[in-house]
């Protein structure tokens, strides 16, 4: 089957404009997981939490968080109390992000 030459072209500026977005996504991901996860590292060395979740909400380039964590360490501690806490964790991070939502609570009895 023979291939029209501009048909040939255009066939790979496609594919090399998918395999280019590919790797674009994917960068986004790693960067996306080593936020979430340097996040991570830092709330479990510092509020011993029994639950975490960490979840990039601002689309890949690491500027918004979601943060629900449970930790013994809020027990007895107003909510406001319990926000300071982890805000005081990510003090340096924090200062690069545009957004954090933080969802605390202490275990139940």
């Amino acid at each position: 089957m023979a291939v029209h030459r501009s048909t040939q072209a255009l066939l790979l500026k496609c594919i090399s404009s998918v395999n280019a977005k590919s790797v674009h996504i994917s960068g986004i991901l790693e960067q996306q997981l080593d936020g979430e996860r340097r996040i991570s590292e830092i709330l479990t060395s510092k509020l011993s939490p029994l639950k975490l979740t960490v979840q990039d909400i601002s689309g890949g380039c690491g500027s918004m968080y979601q943060i629900d964590i449970v930790s013994d360490k809020f027990r007895g501690k107003r909510t406001v109390q319990q926000h300071q806490m982890v805000n005081d964790a990510l003090k340096e991070e924090i200062k690069t992000m545009h957004g954090l939502t933080i969802r605390t609570s202490e275990p139940d009895s």
